[in-house]
């Protein structure tokens, strides 16, 4: 069985949990998604150090090719998830053209540290909020066209080139015998008017880069 280092760090008011791959602050869980996750633990464990866009790509789309566009838009939604100020930032700065570092101490807690209030009680069951039946349809057909284009990726199918390609092949001078398929993932644009919708188009994009982190 292959071990798993588990580490347990504090980012000023926030407790990142590595094994569980969980960040808290005062006792309650922040929703991150997984590519949020990877993102802010690449920062963090980088920290005091600033951590390029080059970098950044690298640590959290391991074998993707993503843009500064794509980068900048997973941090704001990093910066979102733990309610920081973009104009006053508690815990994720930006330096531009430069990248991104972590504000407060990091600290690593020694193991046995009490998690008092960090720990989620567990006789308590947890109950998943109810999802309106149109917003259940309508993951359904998001999970079903980021499927179809993971499909597309990997077998090597791409689209023409047009002006809004969502998904374009890197070009190169390899011959086809020796390339490595590789994939960049753009924004996705929001279309719809209803101010609920805005989390889909980032969603889909980081649907597609962890669908695609996982085709071999």
């Amino acid at each position: 069985m292959i071990q798993r280092t588990v580490e347990r760090i504090r980012v000023g008011d926030l407790v990142i949990d590595t094994g569980l791959l969980r960040v808290t602050r005062e006792g309650a869980e922040l929703a991150l998604p997984k590519l949020s996750f990877d993102l802010l633990l690449a920062l963090v464990r980088a920290a005091p150090n600033v951590v390029s866009n080059e970098e950044l790509s690298r640590l959290v789309w391991p074998g993707l090719v993503v843009t500064p566009e794509t980068v900048s838009q997973r941090v704001k939604l990093v910066r979102d998830a733990l309610g920081d100020d973009p104009r006053s930032p508690r815990y994720v700065a930006v330096l531009r053209g430069r990248g991104y570092s972590i504000v407060p101490t990091v600290t690593l807690m020694a193991e046995g540290t009490p998690a008092t209030a960090d720990a989620a009680p567990t006789d308590v069951p947890t109950v998943a909020p109810a999802v309106p039946p149109s917003r259940t349809h309508r993951g359904y057909w998001i999970a079903a066209a980021v499927a179809l284009l993971v499909a597309l990726a990997a077998g090597g199918f791409f689209w023409p080139r047009a002006p809004h390609s969502m998904v374009a092949p890197v070009v190169s001078d390899t011959p086809p015998s020796t390339v490595a398929r590789t994939v960049a993932v753009l924004p996705f644009q929001n279309l719809s008017a209803d101010p609920a919708d805005r989390f889909l188009a980032p969603g889909i994009s980081e649907m597609v880069n962890d669908r695609l982190a996982r085709t071999g």
